[in-house]
């Protein structure tokens, strides 16, 4: 699995629990509540992988290519975020996250690389990608995953080159090369804010302006 991000967005991702029988296993999980959001740094693949996994998976080869202070766990329930805890990739800086929204230009610029893959999905060079990889075998042949998209480049920046988004990227057996999963509902575009905002695809956007616990517009 291969989660890379591009330019001053997050994505957070809620920690594990397995849900049901063998048939279905939740990667990801909202969890109790907590009174406000928290977030640590953390640049360890191996903690990272392990913060999000329940028992019934065999994880290996865990992999994180991003700046210093781009990625780390987080903790809360009262926050708009709608997950629990889990762990945090941004192109920025975490210390971001946390709201009031009250910078209209809280990004950090890590003058960072893209990735390729996200190159190919928006047609344009990116940079400052964050990127997990770790291959992953459940006891189960179902995963169901939770995640968000954040921007800061809300909504000045919808339209033009500076189109933040996010890859999902699986391959495996039975799989023909690699899938983005991260995609609009019922389609194959990609989550992105030209493609989730105020005006496009708006029924999947969250408008945070003025927002008391996250930051991110």
């Amino acid at each position: 699995m291969h989660f890379p991000s591009m330019r001053d967005n997050l994505q957070v991702f809620p920690s594990h629990k397995i849900m049901g029988v063998i048939t279905t296993c939740l990667l990801f999980f909202i969890a109790p509540s907590f009174s406000q959001i928290t977030t640590l740094p953390n640049g360890n693949a191996q903690q990272l992988v392990e913060s999000i996994m329940g028992k019934g998976y065999t994880v290996t080869n865990p992999k994180l290519t991003c700046p210093t202070n781009a990625s780390g766990t987080f903790i809360s329930t009262t926050s708009n975020i709608g997950l629990g805890q889990g762990i945090v990739l941004t192109t920025g800086s975490i210390d971001n996250v946390k709201g009031p929204n009250d910078n209209p230009s809280a990004a950090t610029e890590n003058g960072g690389p893209g990735d390729t893959q996200l190159d190919a999905l928006v047609g344009v060079k990116t940079m400052d990608a964050c990127v997990l990889e770790f291959d992953l075998v459940p006891s189960c042949d179902e995963l169901t995953i939770n995640y968000v998209f954040a921007s800061e480049e809300y909504p000045l920046f919808v339209g033009t080159p500076y189109n933040d988004l996010f890859g999902f990227f699986i391959s495996g057996p039975g799989i023909t090369g690699t899938v983005n999963i991260a995609t609009v509902p019922s389609t194959t575009t990609p989550v992105a804010i030209n493609n989730v905002n105020g005006t496009t695809n708006s029924q999947y956007f969250v408008n945070n302006d003025n927002g008391q616990t996250i930051q991110y517009n």
